[in-house]
């Protein structure tokens, strides 16, 4: 097995614009659209949709659709590039064994991670969809992790035990043939960039999509709720929470401090983020947020929890929450504040020097041709 790092030469001479392939993918998310638009610049690419539904009998009819379509359809593709490590990777990376196909999963999170207590993670998963994802990972002709945490790591922010959770591929799964390279995701500085006439108030952001309660907790929001609550005279903003999850916080009585919005769509987001000065990113895990990547380019401060990508994207680690205690977040966001006059432009720039698309686009250009 054989780890490519982001420094490794790449001969951009390879003649790929005859290229076809095909892009498999669970939801239709702003890093899939990226990837379909940027690799479209130099490769016929199909997309195709995996809607899971609901229920045992709906994934099997899903995949059987998969299955049949690409057995009368790989012939015409020359590389298959799937969006994470499940159910959806299996015929896949399957057909592409068969019949000589190179393939290649974005390991994203969800696919490296396991936290039993949240029943959450592949891993935590029945058994015949770990074999199915294991399956997939372990057989792949590239696995691309969009942070090198998700190869191998500890998170100790979801483990208050001081054991630590163990994170990445490696721990999971055994006899991986496949190359390793680390891919992260990029990021457009000319749409993710602070609003003129906005103005930038001195309060607390997160956006995410929470549809239900573990993903509460998942993203951190109980833990900013907490911290909310010892810092009345700092209003936090929440973005993404379902009408259900309204209805289910009701109970709850939330500080008058906190703030839930609705989902908003990627054209209002640059405004959303200009609006606040600090972004709070309490991930009890992450890959690599792009959120987080999309509020720093907007000029936002970020603090974030010691959870797999987000310290390597924030890169101080006196915005970095070690542990989820109240105290350590308070003090961590009143240097945050302490930031406010001149730090927004060196976040920006850290972002568009770090991740640029360009990069990105470039490694997966090399690997098809």
């Amino acid at each position: 097995m054989l780890i490519l790092r982001m420094n490794d030469p790449i001969d951009m001479n390879i003649p790929a614009k005859h290229k076809k392939l095909i892009l498999i993918y669970l939801n239709y998310s702003s890093f899939v659209s990226s990837d379909f638009v940027n690799l479209s610049l130099f490769s016929q690419v199909t997309r195709y949709h995996f809607k899971t539904g609901e229920g045992l009998f709906s994934l099997a009819l899903q995949m059987m659709k998969q299955f049949i379509y690409l057995l009368f359809n790989i012939y015409r593709y020359d590389f298959l590039l799937i969006w994470f490590a499940d159910t959806h990777a299996f015929f896949p990376v399957l057909t592409g064994k068969i019949f000589g196909k190179k393939t290649a999963i974005v390991i994203g999170g969800f696919d490296a991670v396991s936290i039993p207590d949240m029943k959450y993670g592949l891993y935590c998963a029945n058994k015949p969809r770990q074999v199915l994802g294991k399956f997939a990972i372990r057989n792949a002709t590239y696995l691309l992790p969009v942070d090198g945490s998700l190869i191998e790591n500890t998170n100790f922010f979801a483990d208050q035990s001081g054991k630590g959770l163990p994170v990445g591929i490696r721990h999971f799964v055994k006899g991986i043939r496949g190359k390793i390279r680390v891919v992260p995701t990029g990021y457009d500085p000319d749409f993710w960039k602070p609003v003129a006439g906005v103005q930038r108030h001195p309060s607390v952001v997160t956006v995410g999509s929470i549809p239900d309660m573990k993903r509460w907790h998942l993203k951190g929001c109980s833990f900013l709720v907490r911290i909310a609550a010892a810092i009345p005279e700092l209003s936090f903003h929440i973005y993404g929470v379902s009408d259900k999850m309204r209805v289910e916080l009701e109970p709850l009585q939330l500080p008058g401090n906190v703030y839930l919005h609705g989902l908003v769509s990627p054209e209002e987001l640059p405004a959303v983020y200009s609006s606040h000065l600090i972004y709070a990113q309490l991930s009890l895990t992450e890959g690599l947020p792009n959120v987080l990547c999309e509020a720093m380019l907007c000029g936002c401060i970020p603090v974030g929890s010691d959870v797999n990508g987000i310290p390597g994207v924030i890169g101080n680690k006196n915005l970095i929450i070690k542990e989820m205690n109240v105290r350590q977040a308070i003090d961590t966001l009143v240097y945050a504040r302490s930031l406010a006059d001149r730090c927004g432009d060196h976040f920006r720039s850290r972002i568009i020097e770090k991740f640029p698309q360009v990069n990105r686009l470039n490694i997966l250009r090399s690997l098809i041709g």
